[in-house]
């Protein structure tokens, strides 16, 4: 019997977009049934806190289990529960790093304090105004951030400040998707030893080591005393195929790339057609 569901957000829950709603009525109707069912809802994504607790108001229950930037931080019932920042030695030494990689666009930084710090001096003015508009054309998914390499350097020099994850983008380049993948391969030769390293389109994502969706979704439903096989995981990205390899009921979207799709057991097209799973 299924008792629960994790589903990852952008491309997954959130697709297709719609920058006033947040998700379309048949996924939100059908994740406000399971809820009502009894069954457990996780949302397990590679964003920050921001947009997350927004599908919580959504659906009208603020005690959903948030699993953020890939397993980087645990909310429950709004109360952050676990912390898997990345050293800050580890963190500094990749940053320093992607900024010699003359193919990154830009380097995004999650942290505890601020939700998105943006490095975008890689860009030129025009590009840059390009980006931060483009940022905010997003409607309701748009990310708060500060941006600017000085900030980097003052999150760096603040021992306030846990780092969940850093992921370089590679722009919107025709083969931007491949130069990210490529470039996670590359790294994972490199620094595959300090980060949990994964693909997500148009960029890379790193946590710290031994950190990904799968390991601490097993720690939560564990702890709910729920099985592997009572939860069904859904993505559409290489940062959930984790998912697809340690849960047997694993489903990804159409519209994910074939290195992905190939990972789990259904494809769907919708979060909604779950319904013809759940019993």
């Amino acid at each position: 019997m299924i008792k629960a569901l994790a589903t990852d957000l952008d491309g997954t829950l959130f697709y297709p977009k719609r920058k006033r709603r947040l998700m379309k009525s048949d996924n939100k109707k059908f994740l406000k049934e399971f809820i009502e069912s009894g069954r457990k809802l996780i949302l397990v994504t590679g964003r920050n806190k921001y947009v997350s607790s927004k599908v919580a108001v959504s659906l009208n229950h603020n005690d959903l289990t948030i699993i953020g930037c890939n397993g980087g931080f645990v909310v429950d019932n709004g109360r952050t529960i676990i912390e898997n920042e990345i050293p800050l030695e580890n963190a500094k030494k990749l940053y320093d790093m992607l900024s010699r990689d003359k193919m990154v666009k830009s380097i995004l930084i999650f942290t505890n304090k601020y939700n998105l710090v943006l490095d975008d001096s890689p860009l030129n003015s025009i590009e840059r105004l390009i980006g931060i508009i483009g940022m905010k054309a997003q409607g309701v998914y748009n990310e708060p951030f500060i941006r600017g390499k000085s900030k980097v350097d003052e999150i760096f020099k603040d021992e306030a400040i846990k780092i969940y994850k850093i992921m370089p983008w590679y722009g919107l380049h025709w083969n931007g998707k491949k130069i990210a993948h490529q470039a996670s391969i590359r790294y994972q030769e490199s620094v595959g030893d300090l980060f949990d390293i994964s693909w997500s389109k148009d960029a890379v994502e790193f946590v710290q080591y031994g950190i990904n969706k799968a390991a601490i979704l097993k720690e939560i439903i564990s702890n709910c005393n729920i099985n592997d096989d009572e939860i069904m995981v859904i993505g559409d990205s290489g940062n959930d195929v984790s998912l697809f390899r340690n849960f047997p009921n694993s489903f990804v979207m159409k519209q994910a790339p074939e290195e992905v799709k190939k990972e789990a057991k259904i494809i769907v097209e919708s979060v909604a057609d779950l319904k013809n799973y759940r019993k």
